[in-house]
């Protein structure tokens, strides 16, 4: 059979139907890790240790709870395939394994990513007497095949110019069009000069800030954020696809045939992500009828792109459609969205807190939001220090967890294969079955029992216990290394560099506020010292 014509190929591995809006970044995933004792009793069947306990050797944040420096327990999410091998562009020859799995087999997983790719690094670390932010500053502009780096983006800011109270952002550089540091600083200008009582309140404030005002955000700049985000899904279900013809590979190959299954597998696990999440509230007929009115342009264009370019059937179309629609209702996202960090104090708060929540649009039909709450952190007595990564996460991991968060889950998975192929080779229910499953069950659970307690007690515990009392000038210091580690990492692989430019460090505390330990001004300060004057002029006011 013929290969795929050329513009199959064209619009699968160069086209992107994608938004036109900079992006920066991913939130950092946050997985659980139950503590080893209690691992005996968590699992179950066949798959030995807890998958929950698996994941959390390389996915999460680490915190201090007084005591025992541990890991927090979160709700578990599906582990990321697909993290590790790369199946665009020229590879080199990989092995294969004893149990018949390639290297690349077991990298990439069973399904594929549908991860925006991460393109900056943001850490918060708190303990009893401040937290401490600090941020790079690279941005991309444009698609993957032609994206351009700039290295001056401030993502750092004072959320009030009297509170000690600040804020950081990830992922995409607007807020439905605007640029978030205008956001940011508008803002400011609701605040009444009353403190809030909590932190939470500074949270929930901003958030309807973002829902209800008209002089930043047009109803335009509303309607037209949905469209990103159908936009942005077609983009996502475009890696997917690339993804997946990474294996076929060879003269005349894939051709149609295997082009379609890959359409096919890749809108069966879209379909499996959207339908798992909840609805968001209050999203009923009359608001589904409203945002499907307003998006069927977008939904137009993303039938024209398929039919043009893609070898889908009509019902492949129609499902993809109503994917782009339905994952508008739902806690999940493909992109398009803004993560908003708020830390500091309340009027009333002694110790630090942390919000995190991710912001994708808002209009008269529609507030999506999505609340990060494995993320969010409230110091005190009993829970002393915490460090939380955003975005890019996996050099910081590796400093504080001992291990590249790669190696656990390609363990996890040449474990897998091998066991799955052994036991293939028996009938099922077979005395020799079940004794390859339960081989496979005492020793998944010995070797993560081992790396969980290594993890623990020789790398996460005395780091956190030392955090706990770090003092401010030692925190800043800390929260600024995990960023330029990031950075050099970036900058000695062959990719583009990601993570870079100078690094915004601030430090926020109970009775000094929000203080900049590092901040890059776009001017010379020398040759501007009417801008500080302009600036104290207006905080007097």
């Amino acid at each position: 059979m013929m290969g795929l014509n050329s513009g199959i190929v064209g619009c699968l591995l160069d086209v992107g139907y994608t938004s036109h809006r900079g992006l920066y970044s991913l939130p950092a995933p946050c997985y659980t890790c139950k503590d080893a004792r209690t691992v005996k009793q968590e699992t179950s069947g066949s798959e030995g240790l807890s998958r929950d306990c698996i994941r959390g050797l390389s996915e999460g944040h680490w915190g201090n709870t007084g005591g025992r420096a541990r890991r927090l327990g979160q709700e578990s999410r599906s582990r990321r395939p697909g993290t590790v091998g790369r199946v665009e562009g020229r590879q080199r020859p990989r092995g294969q394994a004893q149990c018949g799995a390639t290297v690349r087999d077991c990298q990439k997983g069973s399904s594929v990513s549908l991860a925006e790719r991460e393109v900056t690094a943001e850490v918060a670390i708190l303990n009893r007497h401040c937290v401490a932010l600090a941020a790079d500053s690279a941005v991309t502009v444009g698609p993957d095949e032609d994206r351009k780096v700039f290295n001056t983006v401030n993502k750092v800011f004072a959320l009030s110019l009297d509170d000690p109270v600040g804020i950081m952002a990830y992922q995409s550089a607007h807020i439905m069009g605007v640029p978030v540091e205008t956001v940011v600083k508008e803002y400011r200008k609701t605040l009444s000069g009353t403190p809030f009582k909590t932190l939470e309140e500074y949270a929930e404030d901003f958030e309807r800030f973002l829902k209800v005002d008209s002089s930043l955000f047009t109803n335009k700049d509303r309607d037209e954020s949905l469209g990103d985000l159908v936009h942005d899904f077609a983009d996502k279900f475009r890696r997917a696809v690339r993804s997946h013809l990474g294996d076929y590979r060879g003269w005349g190959h894939p051709d149609e045939n295997e082009a379609l299954t890959c359409l096919t597998l890749a809108v069966k696990e879209i379909e499996d992500s959207v339908y798992a999440s909840d609805l968001l509230p209050g999203i009923g007929k009359d608001t589904r009828r409203k945002i499907q009115s307003g998006i069927k342009d977008d939904l137009d264009g993303l039938s024209k792109w398929l039919s043009s370019w893609l070898p889908a059937t009509p019902d492949l179309i129609k499902r993809i459609r109503r994917l782009a629609t339905e994952q508008l209702y739902r806690e999940v996202g493909f992109g398009g969205y803004t993560g908003i960090v708020i830390a500091g104090f309340g009027s009333e708060d002694v110790y630090p807190k942390l919000r995190n929540f991710d912001f994708y649009c808002s209009n008269s039909n529609l507030h999506k939001v999505r609340q990060i709450e494995k993320n969010d952190v409230t110091i005190s007595s009993n829970k002393i220090a915490q460090i939380v990564p955003f975005a890019q996460t996996d050099v910081m991991k590796s400093f504080v967890e001992g291990i590249d968060p790669v190696y656990p889950d390609a363990i996890e998975r040449v474990l897998d294969s091998f066991f799955d192929a052994k036991a293939a080779s028996y009938s099922k229910g077979s005395v020799r079955a079940n004794l390859v499953n339960e081989v496979r069950k005492e020793l998944t659970q010995a070797l993560f029992t081992v790396l969980v307690g290594i993890r623990d007690e020789d790398f996460i515990d005395p780091m956190m216990t030392v955090v706990s009392s770090m003092p401010k000038e030692e925190l800043a210091i800390l929260a600024e290394a995990f960023v330029s580690l990031t950075a050099l990492k970036r900058k000695a692989n062959p990719t583009a560099e990601t993570v870079g430019g100078p690094t915004d460090v601030a430090v926020i505390s109970k009775g000094d506020g929000l203080v900049w330990i590092k901040r890059k001004h776009y001017f010379d300060p020398n040759l501007n010292p009417d801008f500080f004057v302009r600036h104290n002029k207006r905080k007097q006011l």
